[in-house]
């Protein structure tokens, strides 16, 4: 075995770079994961689960058009600003326009669809609108974000150098302002459109601290030109990631917004309080694939083929093994976890046979984010768009038909057959991502991959 072998095929000087560079951004989500681990249960305890089911339907119903606002662009934006560094700052104003003007649409969508459809409309289908004034303002204060979101777009500046921890020194700051007004919240006993209003004043709080950070290594933004040829090639790129974005968010959200139409709003804070903790994690596979995701991109670039699929594949190996090592005790341990650890107490008993069930979805979004940068690097996103678009299908119809029947656990099976679908269900029959299915296969064999290479190596 070579001695500059290191993790994930890196030799010592790529793991210095690309390892500094997770690290901080693993950081900050540990920061927020300790914060929100205790902060999260005791807003849901204080709301309680009727008046939390409203705002996580608001969040969920915002949820749903954010991959048209986003319009796909940040991944694109990454990896051109690695590949044609030249014209870096058309591709910026390109993005922030097209984002800008999607986001303006949005807004004014979201809080129009609610007061436009007849009530006698809206009571067949099974999802719900908003239907009340708190849910109205909910919708309209979290549509707000969908504008300052745009800094997104600063965040794909320092991640193609790889220098996130401009990005985390800014998100550390904004988690710990965020926990103090939480807490101030449940201390006053303000309503739950206080606490929606916590969730805009992050991200306008981060918009604004990342534009600074901008500004002091060096960059403006007036150097951001609008580049019509650009902004055409960006958009031809980014539609299937906008299409698969928007089936993204269906088969991740849909759930919540058809459990209010179908069981009420304390069902759905039941639910929520579930897929909070289960989802509170999520972060590790996306802040390693984000990360590392350039440094793929320049093997691929500099034609190293034989490096580039060895170190997606053990990318592959890590994140799904992490993965299962935490869905695994999270499964046994869910009443537990929501009565005696969390501050949920008995209120929130329903929750845990939805934790217990739901936690393993995120074997399949580990597993999905390493599938999705593999597709987006081999130019092959029409196939993300194709999974994730049955993934959001197959949610929607065994929501219709298990909710009545089978309740909040119906909703958490559909979820994870749905997640697994979107992760890898078109790799059965479709040629051209086989290596997809391929990665799927050693990655659950990858223990005993890594054991043979081991006795190899100690045999040498």
């Amino acid at each position: 075995m070579s001695s500059k072998a290191t993790f994930l095929g890196f030799d010592k000087k790529g793991l210095q770079k690309y390892g500094s560079n997770t690290i901080w951004l693993l950081l900050e989500k540990a920061i927020r994961f300790i914060t929100g681990i205790w902060i999260a249960p005791m807003t849901v305890k204080y709301l309680g689960a009727a008046q939390y089911g409203k705002l996580e339907y608001a969040i969920g119903f915002v949820f749903l058009i954010i991959p048209f606002a986003s319009l796909g662009l940040n991944s694109i934006l990454t990896r051109q600003l690695v590949a044609d560094k030249k014209n870096n700052f058309f591709y910026f104003g390109s993005a922030f326009w097209l984002r800008f003007l999607a986001a303006l649409f949005s807004i004014l969508f979201l809080n129009s669809i609610g007061i436009i459809t007849p009530d006698s409309i809206e009571k067949l289908l099974p999802i719900a609108f908003p239907s009340d004034s708190t849910e109205r303002w909910l919708v309209f204060i979290l549509s707000l974000n969908l504008f300052f979101n745009v800094s997104d777009l600063v965040t794909s500046h320092f991640q193609a150098q790889v220098r996130s921890h401009f990005i985390v020194k800014i998100q550390i700051i904004v988690v710990l302002i965020s926990a103090a007004l939480k807490l101030i919240g449940i201390w006053k006993e303000y309503s739950v459109l206080f606490f929606a209003s916590v969730l805009l004043i992050e991200t306008i709080l981060t918009a604004i601290g990342l534009f600074l950070m901008y500004f002091k290594t060096g960059e403006k933004v007036n150097k951001w030109k609008w580049n019509s040829p650009i902004a055409k090639l960006m958009l031809r790129d980014a539609m299937p990631l906008i299409f698969s974005g928007i089936a993204v968010s269906v088969y991740m959200r849909i759930d919540q917004i058809m459990i209010k139409q179908f069981l009420g709003d304390e069902a759905s804070g039941y639910y929520g309080a579930a897929v909070r903790i289960s989802e509170m994690w999520y972060f590790v596979p996306v802040v390693f694939a984000g990360s590392l995701f350039p440094a793929i991109v320049e093997l691929q670039k500099n034609n190293n083929i034989a490096k580039y699929k060895k170190r997606m594949q053990q990318l592959f190996d890590f994140l799904l093994w992490s993965a299962i090592a935490i869905a695994l005790p999270i499964t046994f341990l869910s009443k537990w976890i929501i009565v005696d650890i969390l501050p949920y107490g008995k209120e929130f008993l329903p929750s845990a046979a939805v934790l217990s069930v739901h936690v393993w979805g995120g074997v399949f979004v580990a597993t999905g984010v390493a599938g999705s940068r593999w597709l987006l690097a081999e130019n092959k996103q029409i196939y993300n768009f194709l999974q994730t678009s049955l993934g959001a299908i197959i949610n929607f119809a065994l929501n219709w038909y298990w909710l009545p029947k089978y309740g909040l656990l119906g909703a958490a099976y559909a979820t994870v057959i749905s997640y697994a679908v979107a992760s890898f269900g078109c790799s059965f029959f479709l040629p051209k991502i086989f290596p997809l299915l391929k990665m799927h296969i050693l990655g659950l064999l990858a223990p005993f991959r890594y054991l043979i290479i081991l006795i190899r190596t100690i045999l040498k």
